[in-house]
């Protein structure tokens, strides 16, 4: 199982609307609308495998007023990491899901 965070940037205007196709999608375990500068909704997405979440990411790159996405992926934690911080902390990776 792949966990990953969506950060995703919306047009003025097509937050709702965004918002609202976001929580439509399958995979999409959470939608949290933003309010600062850099990002304008914060998603929580989960599939089987990498492929699945990319085939995923296009599809919210393809509503209309995304403008942009970051993804970040949980990575495994291992050995000393585990030691060091315990099994309930999440290490996540930035990932590169261009289309």
């Amino acid at each position: 199982m792949t966990v990953g965070i969506v950060l995703v940037t919306i047009s003025s205007g097509h937050e709702d609307e965004v918002c609202k196709q976001l929580s439509k999608k399958k995979m999409i375990m959470e939608v949290n609308p933003l309010v600062g500068k850099f990002y304008d909704v914060v998603v929580k997405v989960k599939g089987n495998s990498f492929d699945e979440i990319g085939e995923l990411i296009r599809k919210i790159r393809a509503i209309e007023g995304v403008i942009d996405t970051k993804t970040l992926l949980r990575a495994l934690m291992m050995g000393k990491m585990r030691k060091k911080f315990g099994s309930r902390y999440t290490i996540f990776r930035i990932a590169n899901l261009s289309s």
